[in-house]
């Protein structure tokens, strides 16, 4: 076991060398969610010469490796690297909120720039109603993530669906929203949410008949022409299997980078 001093310096280094030995101009980073081998091909066909780090206890392991092994033969730039989420967490409004966590005082239940994403509209107003943080894209130290970053760690409560997501952003942005220093640009659902979390099901579906497969057709023109992501909402679609001729389906092919193995599925 790594002490904290050398777990901390064994994480910023890594990364640090990571990033250096590969010039890195574009870089991601994500958690590593199972079955997320489809985003990370998708990552990479549409950003090929791009570095990702993936932190994550179990994929910074040999059986990690193994998953990641296919990537790095095709010479992707990518690494897995267990967290340290106290150097993450150093002087930020996160790291006392992490102090209690780990005390047991809380209860653990492109081109785009400066953008958060609309989940559902006002049909009168045609205004947001809901905001939704599973894409956020912002430049570094923005003022509205120091506020995001501050919401959670003042009013974090494990016990409310939402309430540290959706909601939270939903709560800041209607707070801030109009004041000039923050500087950043609400996108209609299109652009990440072109299906609600409650009808997710039907692009999982292939054509059942000449109408049903019209309507795929064009929500599927629908999502190239408006859409930079499409949010699978995991809890309600894990489990569901994709048919061929699905939406989702049109999808994995036009992105999948090993288009003829089993990397490709969900």
């Amino acid at each position: 076991m790594l002490r904290s001093a050398d777990n901390l310096k064994r994480f910023s280094t890594r990364v640090r060398e990571f990033f250096g030995n590969h010039g890195c101009k574009v870089r991601f980073f994500m958690t590593w969610i199972s079955s997320l081998k489809s985003f990370v091909e998708s990552l990479f066909r549409s950003h090929p010469d791009a570095c990702l780090v993936i932190v994550s206890n179990s994929m910074d392991s040999e059986s990690g490796s193994l998953v990641l092994k296919p990537f790095l033969d095709k010479r992707f730039k990518l690494i897995a690297i267990k967290p340290d989420f106290d150097y993450l967490f150093k002087d930020t409004h996160a790291e006392k909120w992490f102090k209690g966590l780990k005390k047991g005082n809380v209860s653990p239940v492109t081109k785009l720039r400066n953008v958060i994403g609309a989940q559902t509209l006002d049909l009168e107003t045609r205004n947001w109603s809901r905001l939704n943080n599973a894409v956020l894209i912002f430049d570094k130290k923005h003022p509205l993530l120091f506020k995001f970053i501050e919401e959670f760690a003042l009013t974090f409560d494990g016990n409310k669906w939402g309430h540290n997501g959706p909601y939270l952003v939903s709560r800041v942005v209607s707070r801030v929203n109009g004041r000039p220093e923050f500087n950043f640009t609400v996108l209609p659902p299109s652009a990440f949410y072109p299906v609600n979390w409650s009808r997710i099901r039907n692009f999982f579906r292939g054509p059942r008949d000449k109408v049903h497969s019209s309507w795929l057709h064009k929500k599927l023109e629908q999502i190239k022409s408006e859409s930079f992501a499409v949010h699978l909402w995991n809890k309600q679609s894990r489990e569901i299997k994709v048919e061929s001729g699905s939406i989702i389906n049109y999808i994995m092919l036009d992105c999948c980078v090993f288009c003829n193995s089993s990397s490709s599925s969900l």
